[in-house]
């Protein structure tokens, strides 16, 4: 069965259920808690043009 990479799902069950790739990063939790000013990367916002 071929794997996808998940876009925009948050619910755990389905990225199972569906085969996802999926990475845990949990053990990087105490690393980042290290920092005073910690980023956190997210998905590029798609904005939409008023013009149509």
């Amino acid at each position: 069965m071929k794997r996808h990479i998940p876009y925009a799902v948050a619910n755990y069950e389905e990225i199972v259920r569906e085969n996802y790739y999926f990475v845990d990063k949990t053990r990087f939790i105490h690393e980042i808690e290290k920092y005073k000013i910690p980023v956190f990367l997210r998905p590029q916002l798609r904005w939409v043009s008023s013009e149509t």
